[in-house]
């Protein structure tokens, strides 16, 4: 539990933030939700910085450590379930935004999201698997997580689903199944699906 709070605005930010995505779902298509929920979340903890330590009081910090700071708040949250502060540390150890790239660790809070569900965060896991960033590769367990992230209406996990169907990675080779998930990617305006269909297509 936090043992002090330095604003009593933030904490209040941060409960509501928490009861908002306590389910950890991402509604389909609406990257830019998850953007501007990230961007909230990440202008509170620049206004309102604190520091959790479960051992110690908390300390203001200098305003030179407050990029470390806020990255260390938001993997506190991340461990104590937030589905989005997790995506978000989970980005910036991909990109190397506020600290080192570090792909394995990258790949542990993206893991972390996604075993809430969140859709972003599934199609990630399952193209980490299937390329070998950041974990060993594992083709089955790619198109598994690809997969539910296709089912619940990823475009470029269901293009991704579609490739994987009819190349046989990762899954039994089956034509039908990966033209139906490549055309469902294609409606929803996946453009490399539209043309891997012209391409078949054309055979």
């Amino acid at each position: 539990m936090l043992n002090k709070i330095l604003s009593f605005s933030s904490l209040l930010v941060m409960i509501s933030l928490v009861g908002e995505n306590a389910q950890g779902l991402t509604p389909p298509n609406e990257f830019n939700d998850v953007e501007d929920r990230v961007n909230s979340l990440r202008v509170r903890v620049e206004e309102d910085i604190f520091q959790v330590d479960l051992e110690d009081d908390v300390h203001i910090f200098p305003q030179e450590d407050q990029e470390d700071e806020r990255l260390r708040n938001l993997i506190w949250l991340a461990n104590e379930g937030d589905v989005i502060a997790q995506y978000i540390v989970a980005l910036d150890y991909q990109n190397g935004t506020n600290t080192e790239k570090n792909l394995e660790k990258a790949f542990k809070f993206f893991k972390k999201a996604a075993d809430q569900e969140h859709i972003e965060s599934l199609h990630t896991v399952g193209i980490m698997y299937l390329t070998g960033e950041g974990v060993d590769q594992d083709l089955r367990e790619g198109f598994l997580y690809c997969k539910l992230a296709a089912n619940k209406g990823h475009i470029h996990s269901l293009y991704q689903v579609g490739l994987s169907y009819i190349q046989g990675v990762g899954v039994t080779e089956n034509r039908e199944k990966g033209i139906e998930y490549l055309k469902e990617a294609a409606e929803k305006g996946c453009i490399p699906a539209q043309d891997a269909l012209e391409e078949l297509n054309s055979y």
